[in-house]
């Protein structure tokens, strides 16, 4: 008696098929239905089924033992062939072929209960038929293949852009065979490292497959007759996958649309050079017909990794001997450093061109003889400094030196100070057989060094001249202005009788210039302390410094009504804390002076990220008259005031914090608000 779930997977899977008879397999493949096609068919109805296992009926399968098929299924492979049985009818002896599809029968816990066995007969001559026609149609598929790599071959044969095969490479298997993706890997001469090409890849996944490297062991535990299908195809099934570390990618295909390919399962195939020198390797992936290729199937792609292994060796080798070439000739000929080597014996052996030009001597003057004779005039002297060049450079771990100090011989001018590079030269038995090294003329820099000395001693000068210049402005010149100032009061409280009203706005006007006077030398002080004074550098906390610079401005802020937003901490950073806090006082003196009347005042500080870890960014922004993006440019020029609203200052407040930040080595920018106010902004190395 058919059981439920036996009817509820004939009804979902055996719609679609096209079938002459059905049996029904229970978890130990015994036969519990066969449909009356079936037994009429096989055995004319002459033997009982009932209880037989699948194997003892059809002993002899073409492709897999049903111990596999049986395997499979319980591994969760959703449908299992088996092509090409036969079968002798027990009455006429006629041989019966046909294909049996195996399909898992699930119980309600999702476990195995069994299967149905879904058979499909066909005559001798339309078996014949099948496969004659499925064998010429595999010949014309494969002359095709042949055709379409060998054109591809012929194309990047001669290449010198490697980057470029690899991908023509990877993209012509991917429209030339059955697989949908494929990876072309080009192993390079440092263990693990490889290039590679993708196609039918994402970007993602490539840049996964490019982080990864190729373990050597993979070698030799993959490319062995285990795992050969093909003349020199590999082939690992999902089940071995876990044993050996092939990094791949997830397969874009579910398990229910492959046949006997399982989307773990893994194809390589490798490239080998000259010498059968394993060069890189080919991974295909999702075969579009669901199936493990044929070793006739896989011949054609085969082929073409054998033309296409020759082709990247090839571009390999003329890729490095052009880069070799390049970089020898820009070297030797365009460097303007004198480039010489030496033989054991510390003989000139090689004199470049910048050395030439560097010291006067041609080659043949120079090449053959000692650099120990031009290192001194003294003979013995110039060999003890060979000698110590050459220890130093033995008992360094890299056997090289660097920025050392010296004087060569120039010809007919005396000697060229030089600071020099050089390596030990060894052979491939790892023998001492020379030196090389590069030696570069100093003499520019000692006298640019020397006249950057003069200069700063000059400015050292003039920097002190100015100092006194501004202490004179600042003290002696603001004492006049303070008597003009006390005068005139005097003369408004004890003569206005006398001036009347004319009088009395003239002196006014008189007092108010001096008032700005006094303004404008204050500030050249402040100007002149920003640029001269010596930064006191100290770990100094903002959040501080913030605290006493909005003290200073608690009666404004209260008198404006505005609002001040601050975070509740800042960093800590080593700067001059006095002349950081002078700048935060002029951008919220800023940002309070040209508040509007149209709204009530608002201004921001804060730190923003600025995706450095050695920087700090600190802003001040409000919503007042604002800046348009012309007056930008204007913006930190001393002097210069960019709007007309009546306000007390003479521009010269964000000159002195630019000046500020710059000596902290930072830099200060604005931009406006499109909904109107300003941002300014300051960076300060932590």
């Amino acid at each position: 008696m058919v059981q439920p779930d036996i009817a509820f997977h004939l009804s979902n899977r055996l719609l679609d098929e096209v079938l002459d008879g059905i049996l029904i397999l229970d978890e130990a493949g015994r036969v519990v239905f066969a449909n009356s096609f079936a037994k009429s068919k096989l055995w004319n109805g002459a033997i009982d089924v009932s209880e037989r296992s699948i194997g003892e009926l059809f002993p002899v399968p073409a492709e897999m033992s049903w111990d596999e098929a049986w395997h499979l299924l319980r591994e969760g492979r959703e449908r299992v062939e088996l092509n090409f049985l036969s079968l002798e009818h027990l009455n006429t002896k006629d041989i019966l072929f046909f294909d049996a599809v195996l399909v898992p029968r699930l119980g309600m816990d999702g476990g195995l209960q069994g299967a149905v066995c879904l058979l499909h007969f066909a005559s001798p001559a339309e078996k014949l038929t099948m496969e004659v026609e499925a064998a010429k149609e595999t010949i014309e598929k494969q002359l095709k293949q042949l055709e379409d790599f060998t054109a591809i071959g012929d194309e990047i044969v001669g290449e010198t852009d490697l980057q470029h095969v690899l991908k023509k490479v990877a993209e012509a298997i991917r429209a030339h065979s059955n697989f949908r993706r494929v990876v072309v890997s080009r192993f390079s001469d440092k263990q693990g490292k490889r290039e590679i090409a993708c196609s039918g890849v994402s970007q993602k996944e490539e840049s996964f497959l490019r982080s990864k490297g190729w373990s050597p062991r993979i070698n030799k535990e993959v490319f062995c007759e285990r795992f050969r299908i093909g003349h020199c195809s590999y082939y690992i099934p999902h089940s071995l996958a876990d044993t050996i570390p092939i990094y791949g990618v997830e397969s874009k295909v579910p398990v229910s649309e492959m046949k006997d390919w399982h989307p773990d399962d893994t194809l390589l195939i490798p490239l080998r050079g000259r010498g059968r020198k394993l060069i890189g390797v080919i991974s295909v992936d999702d075969p579009r017909d669901g199936r493990v290729p044929t070793a006739d199937a896989l011949r054609p792609l085969e082929l073409f990794a054998s033309q296409a292994a020759r082709a990247i060796e090839e571009t390999t080798l003329k890729q490095e001997l052009v880069e070799t070439k390049d970089s020898l000739k820009h070297l030797i000929n365009s460097t303007p450093e004198a480039i010489m080597a030496t033989d054991a014996h510390g003989v000139i052996t090689f004199y470049s061109d910048g050395a030439e030009r560097m010291f006067g001597y041609q080659p043949r003057e120079i090449v053959g003889r000692r650099l120990s004779e031009f290192y001194s005039d003294d003979p013995e002297e110039g060999r003890a400094r060979a000698r110590k060049i050459m220890d130093e450079l033995l008992n360094s771990p890299t056997e090289t030196i660097t920025g050392r100090i010296l004087e060569f011989s120039k010809k007919g001018s005396g000697r060229v100070p030089i600071t020099i590079s050089a390596g030990i030269l060894r052979d491939e038995k790892g023998d001492v057989i020379g030196t090389i090294g590069a030696a570069r003329d100093i003499s520019e820099d000692i006298r640019l060094r020397q006249q950057i000395m003069e200069k700063n001693r000059k400015l050292e000068a003039k920097n002190a001249e100015l100092e006194e210049f501004v202490y004179v402005a600042s003290h002696d010149l603001q004492a006049p202005l303070v008597s003009i100032q006390g005068f005139g009061s005097k003369l408004a409280r004890e003569f206005k009788d006398v001036l009347g009203e004319n009088g009395l706005h003239y002196l006014s006007r008189i007092n108010a210039n001096v008032s700005r006077m006094s303004l404008l030398l204050k500030s050249l002080l402040d100007l002149s302390r920003a640029t001269t004074k010596t930064l006191q550098k100290d770990p100094c906390n903002l959040s501080s410094l913030l605290d006493d610079v909005l003290g200073d401005y608690s009666d404004q802020v209260a008198e404006l009504n505005a609002e001040i937003r601050r975070p509740s901490a800042l960093p800590v950073v080593s700067c001059d804390g006095i002349q950081i806090a002078q700048v935060l006082s002029n951008l919220i003196s800023n940002a309070l002076r040209y508040s509007t009347e149209e709204r009530r005042p608002v201004v921001e500080i804060g730190c923003e990220d600025n995706n450095a870890a050695d920087t700090v960014c600190i802003y001040v922004k409000d919503n007042g008259i604002g800046i348009s993006e012309s007056e930008i440019p204007e913006v930190f020029r001393p002097f210069k005031r960019l709007r007309h609203k009546a306000t007390d200052g003479i521009g010269i407040g964000l000159t002195i914090a630019q000046r500020i930040i710059e000596r902290h080595g930072g830099r200060i920018w604005v931009q406006p608000s499109p909904d109107g106010g300003t941002k300014f902004s300051f960076e300060l190395p932590k």
